[in-house]
């Protein structure tokens, strides 16, 4: 059912809701001036406002899907990275053993001269 709106702004309205991302979509967009939230308030119809309502909740919508697809890439990039990590960790004493028995092989060498 339709509540009565009259009186609230939309950014009023999001605030009591606690719809901070309407709230800050809002005042970053600038799409209401304080005259605006006035002639919103007192003259657009019930339809007009849901209108308004379904934008807002669409652009927020759509705002949420991006933050949530670049926190899905940094997630995988840090996986990757991690990933990246342990492999030369997991290499490391190999490494370290190969350059051990490098050196004896040259100080053996060496004495051998």
């Amino acid at each position: 059912g339709l509540v009565d709106l009259e009186g609230d702004t939309p950014i009023s309205l999001a605030a009591k809701a606690g719809h901070d991302e309407v709230v800050d979509t809002l005042f970053r967009k600038g799409h209401y001036s304080q005259l605006a939230h006035t002639h919103f308030a007192t003259t657009c119809s019930h339809e007009q406002k849901a209108v308004i309502y379904r934008a807002a909740d669409t652009e927020v919508a759509s705002l949420r899907a991006q933050l949530e697809a670049q926190a899905a890439t940094v997630e995988a990039l840090k996986a990757a990275h991690r990933e990246e990590m342990e492999q030369l960790l997991a290499g490391f004493p190999l490494a370290l053993a190969g350059a051990a028995a490098q050196f004896q092989r040259e100080r053996d060498a060496a004495e051998r001269e």
